[in-house]
């Protein structure tokens, strides 16, 4: 059976805190949230603020780049907004615990054609935060 209006959201959230034990992948439509590592931290896609992409079917000089506002919330903690792009040229937050990086956002533009912003769907990479080695 085609889900055209989607997943049941607390389907999305349900495999994606089973799938995420350790961190791992969060596909994520529009206002979508998902926990890892138990409810360690919750992650939470708000909207898309920009997209350049080069538009499927066109040739460009660049591949463009797209950036998404999530919002992060570790347990017993302030929720947190941020903003990350697609080429993940931010710099990651001094005292997260967690990287947050966008590995995929469709759809991609189509030449001549507008994006319902309701339609974008995030796969948000999530991974504890490395330490720099001294």
């Amino acid at each position: 059976k085609a889900a055209g209006g989607g997943l049941p959201r607390t389907a999305v959230e349900s495999v994606s805190a089973f799938a995420n034990a350790e961190g791992g992948l969060l596909i994520l439509g529009l206002d979508e949230s998902a926990s890892i590592d138990g409810g360690a931290l919750v992650v939470g896609f708000i909207r898309v603020t920009s997209d350049s992409r080069c538009p499927r079917g066109d040739q460009c000089l660049s591949e463009g780049d797209a950036t998404v506002r999530i919002w992060v919330q570790p347990k017993a903690m302030d929720r947190e907004e941020r903003e990350i792009s697609i080429s993940g040229k931010e710099p990651r937050p001094a005292d997260s615990t967690y990287e947050v990086r966008v590995m995929r956002l469709e759809p991609q533009s189509v030449s001549g054609r507008s994006i319902d912003p309701g339609a974008y769907v995030a796969t948000l990479q999530v991974m504890p935060a490395r330490v720099p080695s001294p």
